[in-house]
């Protein structure tokens, strides 16, 4: 009987499984923290009566278009694109949108939109918005953890959500 060693290949394929695996219970315990989340903001807006704006489509991102919608639309959305599933959306830059708004207006759910904003200074305002225009009323879900890196999304290789 011959000791064969595993070819590379067989290893590859063994790595490339393991991350996709992982990968996977990233993204359902991202799904589980937004729906926790949104939840959460839900009723901090229902204690409160201030309306929940929602920062991030629910239904734009791979997983949200193609496998499941973990939160709703808030009686607010905004996005950079679109909020296409929601009856009162505003599509616009979010700091830009923020801006605007008075200070203290709503409770603020934002999912994994601050991540794409490749300019620190812009993300930092955009933060700060957040903060006053929620007056502290926040729930926010950043994507990590997760092992494919962001650079693959600014490459247009991956697209995350």
């Amino acid at each position: 009987m011959q000791n064969r060693r595993p070819s590379y290949w067989c290893c590859l394929i063994y790595v490339g499984g393991c991350i996709i695996c992982v990968e996977l219970i990233c993204a359902f315990y991202r799904d589980y923290r937004r729906k926790s989340m949104y939840e959460q903001a839900l009723k901090r807006a229902k204690m409160t009566n201030k309306p929940l704006l929602v920062i991030g489509s629910p239904s734009n991102g791979f997983w949200s278009s193609t496998i499941h919608i973990a939160y709703g639309c808030g009686d607010v959305c905004l996005d950079l694109l679109d909020c296409t599933p929601c009856m009162n959306s505003i599509q616009g830059d979010v700091l830009d949108k923020l801006r605007n708004m008075q200070t203290n207006q709503y409770v603020i759910f934002e999912s994994c939109v601050l991540e794409y904003v490749t300019n620190n200074t812009h993300r930092h305002m955009a933060q700060q918005e957040i903060e006053r225009v929620s007056g502290g009323d926040t729930f926010q879900v950043r994507i990590q953890p997760i092992l494919v890196p962001m650079s693959l999304y600014k490459n247009k290789l991956v697209e995350l959500g």
